[in-house]
């Protein structure tokens, strides 16, 4: 009720949708709610801001990049950029992907500071950004250029399977769309942790990076082809079990006994 009095202020009508979009997004922010009614007023179609990003003069965007970013210490932004696109943050893991030190207690030291980084357990191991701020940090990241944010993910797909946690390993290397990798990775027991643990692969994105047709077998006679690896052909058997139907499973089993 306060947030659509706070928008009646400024004239601003929205949907029940679109409300509900802006009160996810600010998680009760009042400052950003009245930063978002201020930037909707008398806009011909203030619904068009709440599901978009703006860095103009007046936005929370600029709030945002001025009064929380700037004012950093320039670890701590980097901190928060690079480790952006994770839904949770650890201190390990942030240490991993960025490649900074210490990164645990400059999370610690933010989250103390500033609303925006929210602890997840009392013991203060996990964090979240808030939304708002997240989506700042990952179009900061983006920035630069393409190549950044897979290089990131790559890391922290190595991390995870370092710990033993090949899910997510398996989940960011293909974020990254890293196929070696994950190729590897369902070769080294990605696959077989999924099935233990009940972990739904079909969305993973898996067809995309790793082809359903067998892989090339060297043809001896005139050396045309090349040997597929042990990893390549787990991969292709793994992939195929994941999407193919049961007739596909047999032919596949028959035709990778063959490949070493």
């Amino acid at each position: 009720a306060e947030m659509q009095q706070m928008l009646a202020s400024y004239d601003v009508t929205l949907t029940p949708e679109d409300f509900g979009l802006l009160t996810a997004r600010t998680e009760g922010w009042a400052a950003g709610v009245r930063l978002s009614a201020m930037w909707m007023e008398g806009t011909k179609y203030p619904a068009a801001f709440v599901s978009e990003l703006a860095l103009d003069q007046g936005s929370i965007g600029e709030y945002l990049v001025d009064e929380v970013l700037r004012r950093l210490p320039e670890p701590h932004r980097r901190l928060l950029v690079e480790t952006s696109f994770l839904g949770e943050v650890t201190g390990p893991l942030a240490d991993a992907v960025t490649g900074m030190a210490e990164c645990g207690d400059m999370l610690i030291q933010l989250a103390r500071e500033n609303s925006f980084v929210i602890p997840l357990d009392a013991a203060q191991t996990r964090f979240r950004y808030h939304q708002l701020l997240a989506e700042i940090l990952c179009y900061l990241l983006r920035r630069p250029g393409p190549q950044v944010v897979p290089q990131l993910q790559r890391r922290a797909a190595a991390w995870f399977e370092a710990v033993g946690d090949l899910g997510n390993a398996l989940y960011w290397a293909v974020q990254a769309e890293d196929g070696p990798y994950v190729a590897s990775l369902l070769a080294r027991g990605a696959f077989v942790h999924a099935f233990v643990h009940r972990q739904d692969l079909t969305e993973a994105g898996l067809r995309e990076l790793l082809p359903l047709s067998a892989p090339v077998q060297a043809d001896l006679a005139d050396g045309v082809g090349a040997a597929p690896s042990a990893e390549s052909a787990v991969a292709y058997s793994a992939t195929v079990a994941i999407f193919a139907g049961p007739g596909d499973r047999k032919s596949t089993r028959l035709n990778s006994s063959h490949i070493t």
